[in-house]
């Protein structure tokens, strides 16, 4: 054996192919490494921002590139993930260290990414490359995106395709589960630390937020999806120890319910329903019985933690409901998106092929809403490609068919109504949300054993890895 095959050996141990009779029960693993690595990361990022100084932050950025180039990739990608609430406090300008974790990770890829043989008809994978490629290539196209926009065109090209090597490396259930549940863990975690860290937010019944200069609709997103993703993994009957993923979920709601989002608000809304009238339909007693048991324990869970935390909060987002600022539900966004529609419609160039960015409309006010913000930076061309770009890769990831369940894509609904009041899907942690989503249709599908199939029909291509 040479030194190489002695170094990928420990990696490889997570993608053997499987056995005969595959486990009928999914397991999760929460690693005691990642956890301590993540809260050791965004500790240093909380006291980087109440000093005022990059020094700690900096440390945190080296520490996360060390971390995703000696762990194991799906460790790495857990530690990502586990970062991913308390990204804004962990960004100086344009790099944060999430970007610095993907680069490294793609680093470590490149070689075999490569190397890899791309075949359509076996992988249904082809058309991403292209898709990936146009973008990149449309990016270039002379407008005033210049080199921002290349460059933040080109990360989310790397993102996306790191993070499939990575789970076409190790495509079991119990990795993605695990992903989920450190996804979980670090919105926990980063609300915590917020609080100890601003313990005005309790003493003023202020907002909850990451950090002091905002990101509280951020915080409220991660929260909305990696909820549902918990559910759909509490609901799936072959999970072990599903009560800890209630418990976990429960926690995920206390924190989006303490952002006092209307955007959560409007995910929990979407997603709930969807849920039930899926249960409804398919007579899914049991899956209803576990939403009620989940509900009881969500309630109790925050009855522990303090409702006099919570209660303010309920009042505050039920206020902005019920009694918008100015009379305005949309806090100025509905003005904001027929400005854009505006100045499309007086240059139907740009509507086209795009401005690069929107400092030159609405006064230089982001649309928060995707489709808005895509058009502008790309016009409808450069969304057509991104769309394609997108399904092209979730599609890769996902292959969703006959067996997958409406309920499976809730995450991902959740995510894209979210994102219609908030910003581009081309950010970093709105992609690797999206990446979630897509590992947990891969296996939350009709088949209650389908994500412990996917090894062995993967044994074809075992020799043939990304990582």
């Amino acid at each position: 054996m040479t030194a190489e095959q002695q170094i990928i050996k420990p990696w490889e141990q997570t993608s053997r192919p499987a056995q005969s009779n595959p486990p009928k029960r999914g397991t999760w693993v929460l690693s005691p490494v990642v956890v301590a690595l993540g809260i050791g990361v965004v500790l240093m990022g909380s006291i980087s921002s109440q000093r005022g100084s990059d020094s700690m932050l900096y440390m945190a950025g080296a520490i996360s590139a060390i971390a995703a180039l000696v762990l194991p990739p799906r460790l790495a990608v857990a530690l990502l993930v586990f970062l991913l609430p308390a990204n804004r406090l962990l960004t100086i300008g344009p790099v944060s260290v999430l970007l610095i974790m993907i680069l490294v990770l793609f680093a470590r890829s490149l070689g075999s990414i490569i190397g890899r043989r791309l075949e359509p008809k076996q992988s249904g994978t082809g058309t991403f490359p292209a898709f990936a490629f146009a973008l990149v290539l449309f990016s270039f196209t002379p407008h005033d995106g210049g080199l921002p926009l290349v460059l933040q065109t080109t990360k989310t090209i790397l993102t996306l395709w790191t993070l499939w090597a990575v789970f076409e490396a190790d495509r079991k259930l119990s990795t993605t589960l695990s992903w989920i549940v450190h996804a979980g863990v670090g919105v926990v975690s980063a609300a915590l630390l917020s609080l100890a860290f601003r313990t005005e937010i309790l003493e003023e019944d202020l907002r909850l937020s990451v950090t002091e200069e905002g990101g509280e609709n951020a915080l409220a997103t991660a929260a909305a999806v990696i909820l549902f993703l918990l559910i759909l993994a509490v609901r799936r009957r072959q999970i072990r120890a599903w009560y800890l993923l209630g418990l976990l979920a429960a926690g995920v709601a206390a924190v989006g319910l303490m952002t006092a989002s209307r955007g959560f608000l409007l995910g929990l809304t979407i997603g709930l329903a969807v849920l039930l009238i899926h249960d409804l339909i398919k007579l899914d007693y049991g899956s209803i019985g576990r939403g009620i048991v989940l509900g009881v324990t969500t309630a109790g869970t925050i009855w522990l933690l303090g409702l006099w935390t919570l209660a303010p909060r309920l009042e505050l987002v039920i206020d902005r409901v019920i009694n918008p600022k100015n009379d305005d539900i949309s806090n100025g966004r509905l003005d904001i998106w027929a400005d854009y529609i505006d100045y499309f419609r007086q240059n139907p160039f740009e509507l086209w092929a795009g401005v690069g960015n929107y400092t030159k409309i609405a006064n230089g006010l982001a649309a928060h809403n995707a489709i808005l913000e895509d058009i502008a930076a790309y016009g409808l061309i450069g969304l057509m490609i991104i769309l394609g770009t997108y399904f092209s890769w979730l599609f890769a990831l996902a292959k969703p068919g006959a067996g997958t369940q409406m309920a499976s894509a809730v995450p991902m609904l959740v995510l894209f109504s979210v994102s219609m009041a908030s910003h581009t899907i081309l950010g970093l942690p709105s992609t690797i949300l999206l990446f979630l989503c897509a590992a947990s249709l891969r296996h939350f599908t009709k088949s209650p054993d389908a994500g412990n199939d996917l090894a062995s029909r993967s044994t074809r291509s075992s020799s043939r890895r990304y990582l």
